[in-house]
C-alpha cells in the first residue's frame, strides 16, 4: 500500500512509495475473525444415508476379525470393514479401498453391499457422482424388498431432484414403503416431509411421531431430530424449549453413534444447559465426535482447546482445526492458517500453510487471500515470488471487501505491479476504499489528487481526503494536510501565512501524538513511544 511514512518534503510533489501489508502487526487479532464456535441446530434431513447403510459409527468387530472374515469369503464381514474405511474407525481412511469392498459384496449378490455403493456413487465419495447407476442400484435394493434402505436412497433421489425430474410424491410412496417395512430411515424421510410441509401441510407433531418411530428403529438422525425439535420448542405440546428432553435425545442419539449429536450435546454441557454445567465433557463430547469425522465438532474442538475453555491445548487446537480443514471447513482451515502463519520458526509447517489458506480463499474467506497474496508478493513461507498472482489474490479479496487488500491493489495499479500501470483505476480504487472509511487509502488519494495522478490534480480535494484521514485518528493524514496548507500558501501574504501558523502547528501537534514522526520533528518534540501512540491501524 502507500507507505503513510514517506516524507513530503516541502514541496507540493508527493514522493509515493510501496509497501506490503505488514501481517506480523496484526499478531492480537489472530483467530478472533474466525474463533467462534460452529452453531446452528438443524434436522438432519431426508438424503442423510440411514444407518443400514452407511452408519457413522462402525460395528465394535476388531479389524483383525472383520478382515479375517472378509479374506475368507463372508460378505457381510466385507461390508462392515468397508465401513470403517469410510470412516478411519481402527485404520486409516481409504475410500478406494471401502468402494471395492462394496462393490464386491455386491457382486456376490449382497444387497446391502449394492446400497452402500449405491450413496457413495450418489454422493460422489471418493469419485464423480454417478447418479444413474445410483439410481438403478437403489432402485434394484428396493425392488428386492430385503434392503429397503435401497428405497430410502431412491426416495432421497426423487425428493431432491437428483439424477432425475424432482417427483414429491413420487419421494413420498418410496419412504413410505421403506417405513411400512419398518425401515427407519424412511420413517425419518417422511417425518422431514411433514416437518417442512413438503407436498401437505406442515405438521410438527406427525414429524414428530415419525421420527419417534424411525428412532425406535435405530434411525440415530431421527433421535437427533427429535433432540432438535425439543431444543427448540417445535416438538414440544406448550411450544416452548425443553433443554432437558433434548439432552435425553441427543445422548440416546450420541451413544447409537450420531457425532452431530454428541457434538449437540457438547455445546449444551458447555453451557449448562439441560444439564449440569461439565466443560470437560463437553471437549471430550467434542473429540467424540470429531474421530467421527464431523467437521463442526473438529472445528468446535479447536476453539475449546485453543482459548482454553475447558483446557488450554494449542498443538491439540492446531490438529482439530487441521482435521476440520481437511473435511471441508472453510473457517477451520482460516483459524489453522493463522496459527500456523504466526507460530514459532521450529513448529512451522509452510506448505500446510499455503494449503490451508487456498482452501479458506476457495471457500469465500477473503483475509486469507489477502494474506495468501502477500506470501506471494514477498516470496515468503514456501510461497513462489509471482506478482501477477499476488495482485489476483488482492484484487479477490477485495473485490469481497477487505479494504487493506484494496489499497494494495490500488498501489499495484499505481505502480505497475499488476499488469501494467492503471492510474484512473488507481485512484478509483481509493478513492472508493477512503470513502468507506479506510484512512490509508484517503492518503493515497490525496497523494495521486494532489499530484494530478490517474486524472486532473486538485490541490483542494486532495486536502479533503488529507483531513478524512486525519479525522479518522491517521497521524500521517494530518502531516500531509499541513504540509499541504503550508505549501500551497508559501507564496501567499505575509499575514496569511502568520494567520496560518497556529493551524498548522495544531495539526502537527495532533499528528505527533498520533504517531507521525516528521511532524515531531518539525516541533522539536521527541516522537512518542509506539505503546504511547495513539496512531490507529494503517
Amino acid at each position: 500500500m502507500i507507505d503513510a511514512r514517506s516524507s513530503p518534503g516541502t514541496t507540493s510533489r508527493r514522493r509515493l512509495a510501496s509497501r506490503e501489508i505488514s501481517f506480523a502487526r496484526r499478531r492480537e487479532d489472530v483467530l478472533n475473525r474466525l474463533l467462534a464456535l460452529c452453531a446452528g441446530v438443524a434436522l438432519l434431513p431426508a438424503c442423510k444415508a440411514p444407518p443400514e447403510a452407511l452408519p457413522p459409527r462402525p460395528d465394535s468387530a476388531p479389524i483383525a476379525e472383520l478382515s479375517a472374515d472378509c479374506e475368507g469369503g463372508e460378505p457381510n464381514a466385507c461390508v462392515d470393514l468397508a465401513r470403517r474405511y469410510l470412516y478411519g474407525k481402527s485404520v486409516d481412511v481409504d475410500v478406494d479401498r471401502a468402494y471395492k469392498l462394496l462393490r464386491d459384496g455386491c457382486e456376490r449378490g449382497l444387497v446391502r453391499g449394492c446400497v452402500g455403493l449405491g450413496f457413495m456413487m450418489r454422493d460422489g465419495i471418493g469419485m464423480p457422482a454417478d447418479t444413474e447407476r445410483a439410481r438403478r442400484l437403489f432402485a434394484w435394493s428396493c425392488e428386492q424388498q430385503a434392503e429397503l434402505s435401497g428405497c430410502v436412497g431412491l426416495a432421497s433421489m426423487y425428493l431432491e431432484g437428483v439424477g432425475v425430474e424432482a417427483d414429491p410424491a413420487r419421494a413420498r410412496a418410496l419412504f413410505k414403503t421403506a417405513c411400512d417395512g419398518d425401515n427407519g430411515g424412511g420413517c425419518r424421510g417422511l417425518g422431514v416431509l411433514a416437518y417442512q410441509g413438503l407436498g401437505q401441510e406442515q405438521d410438527r407433531e406427525q414429524a414428530r411421531t415419525l421420527f419417534e418411530r424411525a428412532c425406535e428403529h435405530r434411525d440415530t438422525a431421527a433421535c437427533h431430530n427429535i433432540g432438535v425439535m425439543h431444543l427448540d420448542g417445535s416438538g414440544t405440546d406448550d411450544g416452548e424449549p425443553d433443554p432437558d428432553a433434548a439432552v435425553s435425545w441427543f445422548t440416546r442419539a450420541c451413544e447409537q453413534g450420531s457425532p452431530e449429536s454428541c457434538s449437540q450435546l457438547a455445546g449444551l454441557y458447555l453451557e449448562g444447559r439441560g444439564v449440569t454445567l461439565d466443560k470437560q465433557r463437553g471437549r471430550e463430547l467434542y473429540a467424540e465426535a470429531c474421530d467421527y469425522r464431523f467437521a463442526n465438532a473438529c472445528h468446535n474442538l479447536g476453539v475449546v482447546l485453543y482459548t482454553g475453555e475447558a483446557e488450554l491445548d494449542r498443538p491439540g487446537a492446531r490438529a482439530a482445526f487441521d482435521a476440520a480443514c481437511a473435511l471441508g471447513l472453510p473457517n477451520s482451515c482460516q483459524n489453522l492458517a493463522s496459527i500456523l502463519h504466526e507460530a514459532p520458526p521450529e513448529e512451522r509447517d509452510d506448505e500446510r500453510l499455503l494449503v490451508a489458506l487456498e482452501h479458506a480463499c476457495d471457500g469465500g474467506l477473503f483475509k486469507s487471500c489477502e494474506l495468501l497474496g502477500y506470501l506471494h508478493a514477498n516470496g515468503e513461507r514456501a510461497a513462489e515470488k509471482d506478482q501477477p498472482r499476488a495482485h489476483a489474490l488482492y484484487l479477490r479479496a477485495c473485490d469481497g471487501g477487505v479494504e487493506s487488500a484494496c489499497i494494495q491493489v490500488a498501489s499495484d495499479d499505481l505502480l505497475g505491479n499488476s499488469e501494467r500501470p492503471d492510474l484512473p483505476r488507481a485512484r478509483a480504487t481509493f478513492e472508493r476504499t477512503c470513502f468507506t472509511g479506510h484512512p490509508a487509502a484517503c492518503i493515497g488519494l490525496g497523494h495521486m489528487q494532489a499530484q494530478g495522478l490517474g486524472g486532473p490534480p486538485n490541490i483542494d480535494r486532495a486536502g479533503e481526503s488529507y483531513a478524512r484521514a486525519c479525522n479518522a485518528g491517521n497521524g500521517y493524514g494530518c502531516h500531509y494536510r499541513a504540509a499541504l496548507l503550508e505549501d500551497t500558501h508559501r507564496e501567499g501574504p505575509a499575514d496569511e501565512r502568520r494567520a496560518l501558523e497556529g493551524e498548522l502547528r495544531q495539526l502537527r501537534e495532533r499528528a505527533c501524538q498520533l504517531g507521525a514522526s516528521e511532524s515531531c520533528e518539525l516541533l522539536g518534540k521527541p516522537a512518542p513511544a509506539a505503546e504511547d501512540a495513539k496512531q490507529t491501524p494503517r
